[in-house]
C-alpha cells in the first residue's frame, strides 16, 4: 500500500486493539462463542479496512485543503490540494506546525480556535496565510477533532478552501459602494433604489435597497431603517 494509505490504517490499530479487548471481556461476561466473536471481529476489521480505503480516496481526491495533525498541532498528513495551493509536498511538512502557513494577522483567530477544539468545539474561520513562495492567500477553514471510539480525541483537522478571489472581489464591490456613494452624495435632490414587493390597499410597499442622504434627511428615518423594514413608496 502507499505509505499514506498505510499511515492511514496505522492511525487507528488503536481502535483495533481496543476491540480485541472487547471482545474478550464480551466473552467474560456472556454465554457466546469464540469463534462466532472471532468472526463478528473480521467482519468489522474487514469492513473497517475498505472504508478506509474508500476514505483515503474520498481525501486524495478532495477539491479542498485537507490537514491532519496530531495533539500537539505536528502535521501528520497533508492532501495533494494542499500541496497545490501551498507548494508545499507532505514530505516538506510532515512534523512540523500548521503555523509555518500563518501571518501575525491570525493570532486573534488563532487563540479563538483553539478555545474551541480544546472544550471540544468544531471552529469556523478565515485566514490570510503565506504560501511557500511568499505569497499570501485567503482560506476559509473549518478545523475540528477526531476521536476513537472510546471518545478520546486523538488527532485534529481541518478542511480548508481558498478564497482570495472571493476576498478580492468583496474588496472590489465595497470600494465601488463607497466611491458611487460619495458621488451620489454630491448630486442635488433625493435618489433611491426600491425594490416592489406588494400591493396593500393601492399603495406599493417595497425595500429600500440605497438611500442616500438627502432621503434620510427628509424623512427622519435613519439609513439602516430605511433598507431593513418594508415600506410604502406611492
Amino acid at each position: 500500500l502507499p505509505q499514506d494509505v498505510q499511515m492511514f490504517i496505522e492511525m487507528i490499530n488503536d481502535t483495533y486493539h481496543s476491540f480485541e479487548n472487547d471482545v474478550q471481556l464480551l466473552q467474560n461476561s456472556i454465554e457466546i462463542s469464540s469463534e462466532e466473536l472471532r468472526e463478528a471481529y473480521l467482519q468489522l476489521k474487514n469492513v473497517s479496512d475498505e472504508e478506509i480505503k474508500k476514505l483515503y480516496q474520498a481525501i486524495e481526491q478532495s477539491p479542498v485543503s485537507i490537514v491532519i495533525t496530531d495533539l500537539e498541532a505536528r502535521i501528520e498528513y497533508v492532501n495533494p490540494m494542499f500541496t497545490a495551493v501551498t507548494g508545499y509536498r507532505m514530505d516538506e511538512v510532515k512534523g512540523l506546525n500548521p503555523r509555518l502557513l500563518s501571518t501575525p494577522s491570525n493570532k486573534p483567530k488563532t487563540d479563538q480556535m483553539w478555545i474551541a477544539l480544546l472544550e471540544g468545539r468544531e471552529w469556523h474561520g478565515e485566514f490570510l496565510n503565506k504560501k511557500k513562495n511568499g505569497e499570501t492567500y485567503w482560506e476559509s477553514a473549518i478545523i475540528s477533532s477526531v476521536r476513537n471510539l472510546d471518545g478520546n480525541i486523538t488527532h485534529y483537522m481541518a478542511i480548508k478552501e481558498e478564497i482570495t478571489e472571493k476576498k478580492q472581489l468583496e474588496q472590489v464591490i465595497e470600494q465601488n459602494e463607497r466611491l458611487m456613494n460619495k458621488l451620489l452624495a454630491q448630486v442635488p435632490g433625493v435618489i433611491f433604489q426600491f425594490r416592489a414587493e406588494e400591493m396593500v390597499d393601492d399603495e406599493i410597499r417595497g425595500q429600500f435597497l440605497y438611500v442616500s442622504d438627502n432621503l434620510t434627511q427628509l424623512t427622519g428615518i435613519p439609513k439602516d431603517l430605511l433598507k431593513e423594514e418594508s415600506h410604502r413608496i406611492f
